[in-house]
């Protein structure tokens, strides 16, 4: 193997995952909408010390990571995206995706710019 072919076998998914310059969640696209995955840096970018810490302050819902008075806005939001089969831009970038374990899901990412 290589030198070039050696540093790309290194380079694995966590180690991707960990080092992407933005925050991201993966959700369900049903339902209350619940967080599946996220990187370390979306409970960083929001004051959380871990992912667990992420999830019992959220309960676990996309929607709760919202303010309170927004959160209606939201819903209707991702009830349209659903309904046309496509994420129109908001306030994250999102990406609809069907996946055999889970149906549709999203995958969200957000930046500091966002959450200002």
């Amino acid at each position: 193997m290589d030198n070039a072919a050696k540093r790309k076998a290194n380079l694995t998914s966590r180690d991707m995952l960990a080092n992407l310059p933005i925050a991201f969640l993966i959700c369900t696209s049903q339902g209350d909408w619940e967080i599946i995955f996220s990187n370390q840096n979306l409970p960083s970018l929001l004051g959380y010390a871990s992912f667990g810490d992420l999830m019992k302050a959220t309960g676990g819902k996309v929607t709760n990571l919202v303010y309170p008075t927004d959160r209606s806005l939201v819903e209707q939001k991702i009830t349209a995206d659903l309904a046309n089969g496509q994420v129109q831009p908001f306030f994250c970038q999102s990406q609809l995706v069907k996946e055999p374990g889970y149906g549709h899901i999203f995958y969200v990412a957000l930046s500091a710019m966002y959450s200002r």
